[in-house]
């Protein structure tokens, strides 16, 4: 009677252990070149180039320190538009906040770049700027809501 008893318990823990316990992955579960890569297919911007956002140049041109971020990079259009994806990694703490008022800066600039071009001015409006985790984003682009979607859907 008692090997039955400790049988079903052993049996609905485990039962309970795998079913129905969905839960948000961890940013350990998350590969950045994957991410990198489908947000960079998903954008597809024309005449584009990719940075290293680890890269001390690239970095500072953006106003971020490499000591903030574990990985990162800026996937933007050479052509004459606002088109550009700035996706970090950080270090956590106050590394987030670090890099998030420097990405919010790089808004506000190219905002005042941009303000007599409507159309671009349009895609600055809708930028979206977001952390989640240790990773922050910029996304300026006319499908600036499917790519944020591509990037939620890692934390998923």
């Amino acid at each position: 009677m008692t090997k039955k008893i400790i049988s079903i318990l052993t049996i609905i823990f485990i039962i309970s252990a795998f079913s129905g316990c969905q839960r948000d992955k961890s940013e350990n579960d998350i590969n950045f070149s994957d991410m990198q890569s489908k947000l960079i297919s998903k954008a597809n911007f024309e005449n584009s180039t990719t940075d290293d956002l680890k890269d001390i140049k690239t970095a500072q041109q953006y106003g971020i320190s490499i000591d903030d971020i574990e990985d990162g990079f800026v996937y933007a259009t050479k052509n004459e538009n606002s088109d550009k994806i700035i996706l970090a990694k950080t270090k956590g703490g106050a590394s987030v906040e670090n890099i998030e008022k420097a990405i919010a800066n790089e808004v506000s600039g190219l905002i005042s770049s941009w303000e007599d071009n409507s159309s671009e001015s349009k895609k600055l409006s809708d930028h979206v700027l977001k952390t989640k985790d240790n990773y922050v984003i910029l996304i300026i682009s006319e499908n600036s809501a499917e790519l944020e979607d591509e990037f939620d859907n890692f934390f998923k």
